[in-house]
């Protein structure tokens, strides 16, 4: 674990003991992973990706994790079918980000 996720984790459990009731363990560490959710979102958003070999395996895998973080991602594809569905799935799971793809 990096120190800026270490970081973060600190900012997120320090926000929380001081601004949260207490409550049960479980919607505690819900809230917390909730808490850093959304600031991974914040630092991604306004960021551009571009992945090659993002309409399969790990770099669609990669696509759609951080699409859904708030990146735009930038695709560059072979196949037209499989670059149009990865794009496709892209924009549902992460609507209004301009996603692009572009042909070689």
């Amino acid at each position: 674990m990096g120190v800026d996720s270490l970081a973060r984790r600190s900012w997120v459990f320090h926000f929380i003991a001081s601004s949260q009731p207490q409550g049960e363990k479980g919607e505690i560490l819900d809230y917390i992973d909730a808490q850093q959710r959304s600031v991974e979102r914040a630092l991604m958003r306004g960021k551009t990706v571009v992945i090659t070999g993002g309409t399969s395996g790990s770099g669609e895998a990669a696509a759609e994790i951080l699409a859904k973080k708030g990146a735009r991602i930038v695709l560059v594809a072979r196949d037209k079918t499989r670059g149009d569905a990865t794009l496709a799935r892209l924009r549902n799971s992460a609507p209004g980000v301009a996603h692009s793809i572009y042909f070689c």
